[in-house]
């Protein structure tokens, strides 16, 4: 399949190469975890025994052939110069036929080639590594922005937005709706904290405690970025437990304090929606 790509915000057509690509997992390996038991039949499969509680996976490996033509040898030793440079470190892996997902990907592994044509011409065997899900470019709270490359046909939600912020007059749950087709992690902020929060979803808690809760305007709980920060506020926040992250669908938040609440409380939920291959919400 002959398609372009996108490379740390460069695209493939400005480096004046040419691009196959030679294999692409819809579907990344799964982190399987067996046991054979000596007195039963078969095998049992404990990948989703782990503190998720549900399968893991693996990076994804794309193989990609990048042609590469010039005019002389010394051309096109400076162009695979320059490609060097492109095609190393890590970065944002966009394919033009899937553009309305990023893929998070390093390029890791040796990059060899042969000169042919009298040293004039050369085709790079390239993989990348990518992380299991793609994402979207936007995250849902400030909804879809204008110019977002998705697909004709594709189902775009209305109105999610509104979905995710919630007013709490005491401890409770909340419905969270993932429109990816992929765990993604959460980013919950409570306006006006006060005492200690215990957020769970899926099993999984974490616990946040404020010193001087009084002063902050919301407290945040970043699962994303494996943080949790208090706004406008110098305020230290203790935090332990495990991050916990939204499954596909329909998800249940529950919130619990250590304090009784004696005004309402705006929960808001934002996150980057991750799908198994391409978009589908």
């Amino acid at each position: 399949m002959r398609k372009g790509f996108s490379f740390k915000g460069i695209h493939s057509n400005s480096m004046g190469v040419s691009v196959k690509t030679r294999s692409r997992p819809i579907l990344p390996e799964t982190k399987r975890v067996t046991f054979e038991p000596s007195a039963g039949d078969g095998t049992l499969d404990l990948s989703a025994y782990n503190s998720r509680g549900r399968v893991l996976y693996s990076e994804r490996q794309f193989d990609i052939d990048v042609h590469a033509a010039a005019g002389s040898v010394t051309e096109l030793q400076y162009k695979l110069t320059r490609l060097a440079s492109w095609l190393s470190g890590s970065g944002e892996l966009i394919f033009d036929d899937l553009p309305a997902v990023i893929w998070k990907a390093s390029r890791s592994a040796l990059i060899d080639y042969a000169p042919e044509r009298a040293g004039k011409q050369a085709i790079l065997s390239v993989s990348f590594f990518a992380e299991p899900f793609s994402y979207a470019p936007f995250t849902v709270f400030g909804g879809i922005p204008i110019g977002t490359r998705i697909p004709i046909g594709a189902r775009v939600p209305i109105g999610l937005p509104a979905t995710l912020v919630h007013q709490m007059s005491s401890a409770g749950t909340i419905d969270i709706f993932n429109i990816g087709t992929a765990p993604t992690r959460p980013v919950i902020t409570i306006n006006d904290p006060f005492g200690t929060y215990t957020v769970t979803v899926g099993g999984v808690s974490i616990e946040a405690s404020m010193l001087n809760s009084a002063e902050a305007g919301a407290l945040v709980i970043d699962c994303e970025n494996y943080n949790v920060y208090a706004v406008n506020s110098a305020d230290t926040v203790l935090y332990s437990g495990m991050f916990p992250e939204l499954a596909a669908g329909e998800n249940t938040i529950e919130i619990s304090s250590n304090t009784s609440w004696s005004t309402s409380r705006t929960v808001s939920v934002d996150y980057l929606p991750r799908f198994l291959y391409g978009w589908e919400v």
